[in-house]
């Protein structure tokens, strides 16, 4: 394995879409569907990389990177957004001002440049 990825979404096509995507790519991946169970397996699965959603129902990714903030979490943060009341470039220019590494907007325009990223963060 190349690397571990926490993919943090509450929707599911999405989760799955990724968590496919990362695995051809040779990473372990893990999926939670909201952000408390993130936190959670982000302290029991230790990954080198976080993908979290910016707007979810239980926990917004901002409360996330806060709380991840304070935890003893090593890992690199890409924060992804398709929007909601704002642009949802106001919502991932504010998640990289909060620790996010870098921030793509959903449905991504390109896996590849995804997976380029992913791969620049993961540790040698």
């Amino acid at each position: 394995m190349l690397g571990k990825v926490l993919v943090v979404d509450d929707n599911d096509l999405f989760n799955n879409m990724l968590s496919c995507f990362l695995r051809t790519l040779g990473y372990e991946v893990e999926v939670s569907s909201g952000a408390k169970q993130g936190l959670k397996k982000s302290c029991d699965f230790q990954p080198d990389l976080i993908v979290v959603d910016i707007i979810m129902p239980d926990m917004d990714g901002y409360d996330f990177l806060r709380e991840l903030n304070q935890m003893e979490n090593k890992a690199k943060v890409i924060a992804v957004s398709g929007g909601g009341l704002l642009d949802k470039y106001e919502y991932l220019r504010a998640a990289e001002l909060l620790g996010a590494d870098c921030a793509f907007s959903k449905p991504f325009s390109s896996l590849e440049v995804f997976g380029s990223k992913v791969k620049e963060l993961m540790p040698a």
